[in-house]
């Protein structure tokens, strides 16, 4: 791998690809970053680079440059996952400052961010962040309002809907 990091292919189930990431950075001595294009609920795309010590990933790509690649190439959801060398899946204030600065951009232009820590080939789901357009509420919501608190199975039947409905994206 170049020492700027670089694109792959990938074609993996989005459901698998943490616990990928997870085990390619199982016993890495450095901090690395896997950002992974999500698409039609498979991984088509990611980015990879190693970090110049054991504290950082040097910033070869930019937020504004994942967002243009998302964007462009019809990608919904990005998917972010660093190790922690030291073996911890305790979020730091720096990965929240980080998530925070990847969702602003991203947001913009409707992309999803999900973001993972790493350690030890495990992973820990600490930010994400699902654009309104992704997952819409306009039409659900006073279908809650209207059902909410009448019955378990009415409400387990709205979830239901919302989730499964085959009617917007």
């Amino acid at each position: 791998m170049p020492p700027s990091g670089g694109f792959f292919d990938f074609d993996v189930s989005l459901a698998l690809f943490p616990a990928a990431a997870a085990a390619l950075l199982k016993s890495k001595k450095h901090e690395w970053v896997i950002v992974g294009f999500e698409k039609g609920m498979r991984i088509r795309r990611a980015w990879m680079n190693k970090g110049p010590d054991r504290s950082r990933v040097w910033p070869f790509i930019t937020y504004d440059q994942i967002a243009s690649d998302a964007r462009r190439s019809g990608y919904a959801t990005v998917i972010c996952l660093h190790n922690h060398p030291n073996g911890g899946l305790d979020p730091s204030e720096q990965d929240f400052i980080s998530a925070r600065a990847k969702e602003a951009i991203l947001s913009q232009v409707g992309v999803n961010v999900v973001e993972f820590i790493c350690a030890g080939g495990h992973y820990r789901k600490y930010h994400r962040f699902v654009t309104p357009s992704f997952l819409p509420t306009a039409g659900f919501l006073p279908a809650v309002a209207g059902k909410n608190g009448k019955s378990r199975i009415g409400n387990l039947a709205l979830h239901a809907e919302r989730i499964f409905s085959a009617g917007e994206p």
